[in-house]
């Protein structure tokens, strides 16, 4: 039996990457990734459970720093919540029109009716930084700093 690393997992990652990226979505198989990689669908299978997965963890992969970044302005010690929500937004906004982002948008678009794709990548993604929002504002309505008794309230 054959231990996965994350070593592997990352080489697998890149590869997919690469193949999304060239061919689409629709076009590349986990047939054709294991190929490029020098593996077997099995090898694939066993670290990722479907192409939407696998699609959805490489896109992820790829914006991952710049989220994190954005993530990171909402910087809890610093007691300029303005400047700080302002960074935030302005980053957020820069990650979402990346070029990347629009790619990984357009996919989700045109499997939307064939997988669970969209709801993968939101889950990942929007909704991931919109936590991070909720608990910034709810950390500076906790100190005063802001009044906002639910932080998860949306705009109509």
């Amino acid at each position: 039996m054959r231990v996965r690393t994350d070593d592997r997992r990352q080489a697998i990652l890149d590869v997919a990457t690469e193949m999304f990226r060239e061919v689409g979505y629709a076009r590349a198989s986990m047939a054709a990734i294991s190929a490029r990689i020098g593996g077997s669908k099995g090898t694939l299978y066993g670290y990722f459970k479907s192409k939407e997965e696998l699609f959805a963890a490489a896109m992820m992969a790829v914006m991952e720093e710049q989220a994190e970044d954005a993530i990171d302005l909402l910087d809890r010690s610093n007691p300029d919540a303005y400047s700080a929500l302002r960074r935030f937004g302005l980053a957020y906004l820069a990650l979402l029109t990346s070029s990347d982002a629009i790619a990984i948008m357009r996919a989700a678009i045109a499997e939307g009716a064939n997988s669970a794709l969209g709801s993968t990548l939101y889950t990942c993604g929007a909704e991931r930084a919109w936590q991070a929002m909720a608990t910034y504002i709810a950390h500076l309505h906790k100190k005063g700093a802001l009044q906002a008794p639910d932080a998860k309230v949306r705009g109509r």
